[in-house]
């Protein structure tokens, strides 16, 4: 999965959406931005096996445990994922698309090589 390669960037073309994982893991799973209307939307890729939910950024909560947590009620969306070390693929389920609205079947992310 993209996590599993610190300090990344992935990029999707159509929608243009930038995604970054941070050098150290511990840190977060990255974050997400796009623009949709002329505003920026940030959010998180959540990913387990080959499933696949997207949270908004304002999702995020720290636990009484001191942890980071995530609203699982506010999603934006979520599917199946497909990963390979250069590129994955988000299928999306557009019964649970409220980012898109059910434009996109598919997102496309592509490693950034510096």
């Amino acid at each position: 999965m993209p996590v599993n390669y610190p300090g990344t960037v992935w990029v999707s073309d159509d929608p243009k959406i930038v995604y970054k994982i941070p050098i150290k893991p511990d840190e977060d799973d990255g974050i997400a931005e796009t623009e949709i209307n002329g505003r920026k939307i940030e959010f998180l890729i959540c990913t387990l096996y080959n499933d696949v939910e997207v949270f908004p950024i304002e999702s995020i909560f720290i636990n009484e445990n001191g942890e980071e947590c995530v609203d699982g009620e506010t999603i934006l969306f979520s599917g199946r994922i497909h990963f390979h070390k250069d590129y994955f693929i988000i299928f999306i389920d557009k019964d649970t698309d409220t980012l898109f609205n059910g434009q996109y079947s598919t997102l496309v992310f592509n490693r950034v090589i510096d």
